[in-house]
């Protein structure tokens, strides 16, 4: 990357404890996408175990949902 404001390097993320609590945070990355492939399929497999994780991203995806409809009618 050109190391600008952007660049993620400037932000590294902190290693990923598998047994740890997930986080809205964490389901919000994995909803966009910014969690490698195998943090991706841990969170995966524990959201698909957890009504509780279920449900938040749940939330997650009506919220995007409803932030591009906004976004279509402008």
């Amino acid at each position: 990357m050109d190391g600008g404001a952007n660049d993620p390097a400037e932000f590294p993320r902190p290693a990923f404890d598998p047994d740890a609590p997930i986080t809205t945070g964490v389901l919000a990355d994995l909803q966009a996408g910014l969690l490698d492939d195998e943090t991706a399929a841990h969170v995966r497999q524990r959201v698909r175990n957890d009504k509780a994780l279920a449900r938040q991203l749940g939330a997650l995806d009506r919220v995007r949902r409803d932030l591009a409809l906004l976004g279509a009618d402008a």
